[in-house]
């Protein structure tokens, strides 16, 4: 950053600067399939996710944990925790519903 080098995606790829590459033909394909399986996920969970990442940089190890506590059990009591823990104890794909609603707000039929 310092030297603002630039780099190509192979050499992004292998800092971890980003998570893949693709084609720019493709990149329209990638970029719904991505979304569709965001949206397809415990949506609270990852928004969840999010904060305490951002929230990490600031807060001593004892306070991380103890906000990822507190985040885990709150999740669990949602329904879409309620519905993960059942797809994993009947041993199937938790199914949360939200995939349905981000093909409408796509204007997808």
């Amino acid at each position: 950053m310092l030297l603002n080098k630039r780099v190509g995606a192979d050499e992004a790829a292998a800092m971890g600067l980003i998570t893949r590459c693709v084609e720019e033909a493709q990149l329209l394909r990638e970029a719904t399939s991505l979304a569709d399986e965001l949206a397809a996920a415990a949506t609270g969970a990852l928004g969840r996710t999010r904060q305490l990442l951002v929230e990490s940089f600031s807060h001593s190890l004892e306070t991380q944990m103890e906000n990822e506590s507190r985040a885990i059990a709150e999740a669990s009591a949602s329904a879409h925790g309620r519905e993960g823990i059942r797809a994993f104890c009947e041993k199937r794909k938790p199914v949360f519903g939200a995939n349905g609603t981000f093909n409408v707000l796509r204007g997808a039929t």
